[in-house]
Parts: structure tokens; sequence; C-alpha cells
């Protein structure tokens, strides 16, 4: 019968529509289970919540040192401020605005103008420049740092001000130079030599050395060249300039006020990425590990859900159907069936067709909800086949990219000719050669002198420039070999050429050393920059150290020496010598210094550099570690990077900011205990591999052997490679495992010795090696 075998028909259809449902959620499944979820996330979240809880007991040393470092720091500033306030010598109190002002107005007011009067007040005068400055630059030396109060109209106008009178003093000191040279050659009778018309005179300062040379007679053509011996500097001037009456000046000082204005001078600020701390680093990991399970949790929450309500409207659409099959199969049992065409569609018909539509968009999205989730797991999985890749990754080329990135963010940008101070420095003072004009000199007519009086009365300079035309490069692409005319014919016009210039030769000074050949630079008053522009024919004499050099101008000279010739170093050790002292070895390309540190002081206690004389003054001294830095630099030993120092070094074993600076308070909390040195292995490992060696040396007890120690961003270990194996292994020595950092293994694996050693470390003795440690960068510089 037609109904009978049409329910027939609708049975078997059910039972296929089930079939098919079951068969691709098994086929799904089957896919599902054949991927496993990633449990390393998991893994590293519990590892890193343990190192939290380790690493914050060192945190909390580390803040109690903190706490009485700077109750210290402000007892420091009390008596700084206080000593100043009673010194009662007659100068000017730096930090009073008042007392500047009022000194700077009788200073400009001050007559005695000759040369001995205004090398005395130079001598008053730097001392005071000095503390201004580094009351300007390190205002929180000076007074208690409140951020809110630093942020007031009151605080800027004041730190204006100082800035402003420290300027003028700048520029008050030179015009006062300038009105006694103005002075002295009123009369140049007393500086002449009779038998050639020549004016000749030399004094010097400790301070400032000062020379005149000159033609007082025109025409004079006998003498075209003077060395002033005392001074270091010899001059030739070129022919157009034989037998003109000026006068020439070289004046050294000892100083350097010009730096300060360029551009290039001012560290770049530091980059947010490089601000945070290792603890901080650990817990933002942890916050990341925590947000992406949570996400990921989340994720597969709602797809549970989602296939959750899928399949139960599916079980109620396929219950419905197959309820209005049955019920349509008992109509028609009853024999209410409705021919075909005539009368109303039967509505179970229309019912069951929806809901056979409604199954099959149901199983559409239930099969998408399905492919989804597997999507999901192997987007997980490529996660993790990417931190393993990245782990994998050669470590010297990670280390190059990462190099480049810090370079990118710390590079500056710079004209031409421009000198970079972020590289280079300027030692040995300032050299100002200038050609000057000789005011009328008196005449003695019988028994009175006559003087003309020039209006106004100040020091000029003789305008001059070089009418030079250096060689043409040669032209790109051209293979053209010349002939030996023609070489000669060039070298002979490029000599003639030459002729033009004035030629200078310098003797280095003494007060500084230097590593490489320093490099001539001109004061560029319209850019405010040192520039490198308009010097030729340079050379160098090692043995004599002295540098000549041909100028189409005169100007402000100064000698540029590169400021990293000493970095980076070739080994460190740094070794107990007491509770509260310490003893740190450097050697550099070089030079090899040896340093005591101790309770909030310094002591440069050995220094050797070959034939070269010892730094100047410095040796023995006990300093701060700041000021000992400076003085260094200025005699040109610089062995202290800046955190951008590594965009102009070369071989540099770069390493992860936050975990070295973590190192480098374990190594200051455990100085008085442990013996810390260079590892060869630490140059190529890597940017997140830190090496090092270590053993005891508790004074007074025997030491230990010396052992490969590995410290990276996830743990700390002791190896079981020396420094004598073949290839380098991280594998950690059986039974010692992962430790959270270098103090907690310290405390773990130390003596009793060493326990008992390790507290008695006072807070400002951690914290004064921690300040040399991170200034010298011995890890990312060795």
């Amino acid at each position: 019968m037609p109904g009978r075998k049409k329910g027939k028909d609708d049975k078997i259809a059910n039972k296929k529509a089930k079939d098919s449902i079951d068969r691709a959620d098994d086929s799904v499944d089957e896919e599902i289970n054949g991927q496993t979820r990633p449990e390393e996330s998991q893994d590293e979240y519990t590892s890193l919540c343990k190192r939290k809880v380790n690493l914050e007991r060192t945190n909390r040393i580390l803040a109690e040192h903190d706490k009485v470092v700077q109750s210290l720091i402000n007892k420091a500033r009390e008596d700084l401020v206080w000593a100043q306030y009673m010194k009662c010598d007659g100068l000017p109190d730096p930090v009073c605005v008042r007392e500047l002002n009022t000194y700077l107005s009788l200073w400009k007011d001050d007559s005695k103008e000759d040369i001995d009067s205004v090398l005395e007040r130079t001598r008053e005068v730097l001392p005071i420049m000095t503390t201004l400055e580094n009351l300007i630059e390190n205002p929180d030396e000076w007074e208690v740092p409140v951020p809110e109060f630093m942020q007031t109209k009151s605080f800027k106008a004041k730190l204006l001000e100082r800035t402003k009178i420290f300027n003028e003093m700048k520029r008050l000191q030179l015009n006062k130079l300038n009105r006694a040279t103005y002075n002295l050659i009123l009369d140049v009778s007393p500086m002449v030599d009779p038998e050639n018309n020549v004016l000749k005179h030399f004094l010097k300062s400790d301070l400032v050395a000062l020379g005149l040379w000159g033609n007082v007679v025109a025409k004079n053509m006998r003498v075209k060249e003077t060395n002033f011996v005392d001074l270091g500097f010899e001059f030739e001037l070129p022919g157009d300039l034989i037998g003109s009456i000026f006068a020439v000046r070289v004046m050294r000082v000892e100083y350097d006020h010009y730096s300060k204005m360029c551009k290039s001078n001012k560290i770049p600020p530091r980059a947010a990425k490089d601000i945070s701390t290792y603890f901080e680093q650990v817990s933002q990991n942890i916050r990341t590990i925590e947000e992406d399970l949570a996400r990921k949790n989340k994720e597969t929450q709602e797809l549970k859900e989602a296939q959750n309500e899928i399949q139960l409207e599916l079980d109620e659409a396929l219950k419905e159907r197959t309820r209005i099959q049955i019920l349509d199969k008992k109509n028609k049992k009853k024999g209410q069936i409705q021919p075909p065409g005539m009368g109303k569609a039967n509505p179970l018909v229309e019912a069951e067709e929806q809901i056979s539509q409604r199954i099959d968009e149901l199983q559409v999205a239930q099969m998408e909800l399905n492919k989804r989730e597997k999507d999901m797991i192997k987007r997980e999985q490529d996660e993790l086949e990417l931190s393993l890749l990245a782990k994998d990754k050669d470590p010297q080329q990670q280390a190059k990219e990462i190099l480049q990135e810090r370079i990118d963010l710390y590079k500056i940008d710079i004209d031409e000719h421009e000198l970079n101070l972020r590289r280079n420095t300027i030692l040995g003072g300032v050299f100002c050669f200038d050609m000057l004009h000789i005011p009328p000199q008196p005449k003695k007519v019988g028994s009175w002198v006559i003087c003309e009086l020039e209006t106004p009365q100040v020091l000029k300079t003789v305008p001059w420039k070089a009418d030079y035309k250096s060689p043409a490069p040669p032209e790109e692409g051209t293979v053209t070999k010349k002939t030996p005319e023609e070489i000669e014919r060039e070298i002979k016009l490029q000599e003639m050429e030459l002729q033009k210039l004035v030629l200078v030769k310098l003797k280095l000074p003494s007060s500084s050393m230097w590593f490489e050949p320093p490099t001539i630079v001109r004061w560029e008053h319209e850019y405010r920059y040192w520039s490198t522009e308009g010097f030729y024919d340079i050379k160098f004499d090692e043995g004599k150290q002295t540098l000549s050099f041909r100028t189409t101008s005169f100007g402000i000279f100064a000698l540029s020496a590169f400021r990293f010739s000493n970095l980076p170093l070739q080994s460190w050790e740094l070794s107990p010598l007491s509770e509260n002292k310490t003893l740190i070895a450097l050697s550099a390309a070089a030079v090899q210094a040896e340093f005591e540190i101790g309770e909030g002081l310094v002591t440069l206690v050995k220094f050797t550099s070959g034939n070269k004389p010892p730094v100047q003054g410095l040796l023995d001294q006990p300093m701060k570690l700041k000021d000992l830095i400076k003085e260094m630099r200025v005699q040109g030993v610089d062995i202290f990077p800046d955190y951008d120092s590594h965009c102009y070094i070369e071989g540099l074993p770069l390493k992860d900011i936050q975990t070295e600076q973590h190192l480098y308070n374990c190594m200051a909390l455990t100085a008085n205990a442990l013996n810390f040195s260079w590892s060869r292995w630490n140059l190529l490992s890597g940017y997140e591999k830190l090496i090092m060696q270590y053993r005891e040396k508790v004074p007074s007890h025997p030491e230990t052997q010396l052992q490969v120690v590995l410290v990276t961003p996830q743990k700390t270990s002791v190896l079981e490679c020396t420094e004598a194996s073949q290839t380098f292994s991280d594998e950690a020595v059986p039974g010692m495992g992962n430790l959270a950092d270098v103090y907690t293994m310290a405390l773990d694996l130390g003596s009793e010795e060493v326990k008992k050693q390790i507290p008695k470390a006072k807070a400002v003795f951690v914290n004064t090696v921690y300040e040399f440690l991170s200034s010298a960068k011995i890890i990312s510089y060795a």
C-alpha cells in the first residue's frame, strides 16, 4: 500500500540521517583524539610559580637593603648641603640662585682684566661651575627628589635659572680671557723680538696656557712659523698670510665647555622594555601564561557548550521528526488520506520537511564546531612548535638579531661631518687657535706716549679661509689607467693646493691616555657641534705622540678619541677580601685595573697600561664610584659603558638586560663569600645564557674548585662542564637541579661558612658592589 511504503521509506531515511551524523562525529572525534593538547604551558606556569616564591626571598632582602641605602643617601645629602653652607669662603652657594646672581653681577663689573687676575679668577670660578653643573644634571644629590614638586612651575623655573646662570658663566669666562688677551696686545713692544720684529709671548697656569705670535712690521717675510714647546703646538702659515700685520693666539684650556651643547652628548632616553626588573619580568611571564591558559580554557568551554547545545537540539529534532512520522503513519492507517492535488497540504508533511531542513543545518553547524576544535588544537601545537624552534635557534644568530634591534633602539642621527659624542670623547682640553687684529700701538713722542683708543675696545679676530680645492673623487665606473706622468702631475697639483693651508703640529697632551690615533675636530658655532670637516694631510706619529694636519681656517680645535678602545673586556674576577670588602680585577685590551670595593667607596689600587704612564691622582684614593668613573674618562680610560654603548662596540656578548641586572644583585649579596670570574663560554652562548665561574672563598677558609654556572631568564644551574672541557654542555650537575637565582644557589648549595658569611655584608657594601657591576657590565662586555 502507498501509505505503508512511504512510512517504511521515512524510517529508512531517519536511520540513514542518524548513521550519517554518527559517522561524521566519529570521524571528527578520531581526528581530534589523534591529537594531544600541549601541556608545556601548564608545566612552564608551575615552574615559574615555584621560582617566583624563591625570588621573593631575594627581593625582600634587596628591598630591606634599599631602605637602609636610601636613608644613608638622605643623610649624605643633608651633610653635603650643610658642608656647602658652612664653607664661609666668600664664594656663592651653588644651591642658592640669589647668591649666584650676585656673584655673577660682581664678576661682570670687576675691572681687573689683566691676564694674571683673569687666570686667578678662572681658578676660582671653575669649581663653582662644576658644582653648579652637577646640581643641574643631578638635582637629587642636593635636594630631596619629590616627583610632584619636580613637575611644578617653581622647580622648573629654578632649574631654568640655574642653567641660564651656568651658560652666562661660560660666556663671561671666555669674554674675560678675550679681554685679558686684548689688554696684552694693546702694547706688544715688551713682547717683540727686536731682531726680527716678531711678537712672541707665552704664559701658563694650571688651567690655561696662552701663546701669542705675530708680525708687527708690514711685509716682514723672514718668519712664517713658530713652535710653542711648552704648549705642544707648532704651526706654519701659508704664503698669502706671510708679511701681514696680525697676531696669532694659541690658547689651550684644560676644560671643555662646548661638548655639553652638542645634541649627541646626551644619552638617548632608556627604552621602556629595558626599565622593568627581573622580578617584574617573571611576574609578567606568569600573568601572560595565566591569561593564555584562561583564554584557552574559555575558548574550550565555549566550544563544548556550543557543541552540547547543538547536539541536544539535534537529538530533540530527530525525536520530533520520528514522532511526526509515527503520527502521520497512524493517520494514514485511519484512512485520513487526501488524494494528491486536492485540498490543503498535509501539515505533518510540512512539519517533517521543516524539521529535516533544521537537522541538516544543525549537522553542518556541528561539523563546523568539530572543525573549529580541531583547528584550535592544531594552532596550539603550531605555537608550541614555533616556541621550540625559537629555543633551538642558533644562539649566535639570535644574539646578532637582538643586538641589531637594540642598536636601532638607541642609535642617533648626526650630520655627515658631525662628531658623535656617544661614540667619541674630547680629551686634552680645547685649543683656541685664531688670528687677531693688533689694535693701534702706543707711540712715544718725546716725553709723551700717545695712544689711539679703539671703539669698542674688544678683541677682534681676522676672518680667513683658504682658497683650497680638494682633489676630485674618482668617477664611478671608470677603469682608465693613468700614466705615471699624469699621476705625478696630480700629486704636484695636490701639494700646491696643500701649501695654501695652515700646517699645525700638535703634541698630544699628557693629561690624557691615547690608545688610538686621535681625530682633530673644529667647533661649529652655527650648528653647535664638533666637526671633522676642513682638515687634510693628517699624519700621526705614534712614537713621538704627535699629530700633524693642515686646516682651511682658524677656530676652536680639539682632539677626539674613540671612547671604547678597551672594550669589550678580556677577563674579570671578583674576589672577597673581608665581610664588607671585595676586589675586582678588569683586564682590557690595553689596560689592567684592580678596584677595591668597600662601604660606599671604590679605590683604584692597581693600574697598568704597557709603557704608558698610569692615571694621574687616582691611585689609592677612595672615591664615590660616579666620581671615579668621571675622572677616569677625563683621562681617556673608559671601561664603564653606558646602556647605549653597544651601538659602537663590535664583538659583544650582549645579554638579557633584566636577567643580567638581577645577576649583579645576587653577586653583590654574595660578594663577601663567593669568588666569581669570567668564563670563555659566555661570549658565544647567546642572548639568554649568562655564563661565569664561581667558587666558595670565605676569608681564612680553604678555597674550593671553580665551577661553571649558567644563568638564564628561566633558571640558574651549576654545570657539569668546566673551562677545560672540549665542548660546552648546559647539563646540570646531577642532584643539584635548577635553582631560582645565584643567591638561592649560594644558600641551597653553599657550605655552612658561606651561609654564615653572607648575612654579615652591610647594605651599603652590597649596594656599592651592585653599582660597580652594573656600571662595568662585565657579563655583557667581556
